[in-house]
């Protein structure tokens, strides 16, 4: 019994052998509709918290921190779609919009008001 290896989680996303690449010199450009091929899907928590101290008369303290990619979670590229080299249905590569393919990060904020 052959391995299921186009499951998305191992080896290849898709099964290039299920395509084909139109003879030189014909003029077409092939059948395969758009939006036959899906990638994995994008996946980012961003989260903050800020509190807010009022002083009388010296204005308003207020102190922050956010987060990126809070769960720390990978997104990845999308799968190689040339068919006829090595790398089709192959993810090489992490989503490449930071924050997206970065890990999580953070920072802290204060801002004084008068």
């Amino acid at each position: 019994m052959k391995e299921d290896i186009y499951s998305g989680t191992g080896g290849r996303w898709f099964d290039p052998t299920a395509f084909a690449v139109p003879p030189a010199g014909s003029g077409r450009f092939g059948n395969a509709g758009r939006n036959t091929i899906r990638g994995p899907g994008y996946v980012i928590f961003n989260a903050g918290l800020a509190k807010n101290i009022r002083f009388e008369k010296a204005g308003q303290v207020q102190l922050g921190i956010s987060f990126q990619n809070v769960l720390n979670h990978v997104n990845l590229g999308q799968p190689g779609t040339t068919v006829n080299t090595a790398a089709a249905g192959v993810i090489t590569s992490t989503h490449p919009f930071p924050p997206a393919g970065t890990a999580r990060t953070g920072q802290a904020n204060l801002r004084w008001s008068f």
